[in-house]
């Protein structure tokens, strides 16, 4: 997570990850999460669920991706 109250810096530091194998998500005004491919809200809520037997069980995660 990187958190900064000024869009600037977080569009920099969006424009300086872009060329890596990363997903980039901001779910916040002043937050972007940065994670590995294929790691996102949908599957951890998925993995989660499935772990604790919840798998009957609507979530709902938002956010947008950059």
């Amino acid at each position: 997570m990187c958190f900064s109250n000024d869009p600037k810096i977080l569009k920099a530091l969006r424009e300086a990850i872009r060329p890596l194998a990363v997903g980039t998500y901001q779910s916040l005004p002043y937050a972007i999460e940065v994670c590995p491919p294929g790691v996102n809200k949908a599957m951890a809520s998925s993995s989660c669920s499935s772990y604790l037997g919840l798998e009957d069980y609507r979530l709902y995660a938002v956010g947008i991706r950059e």
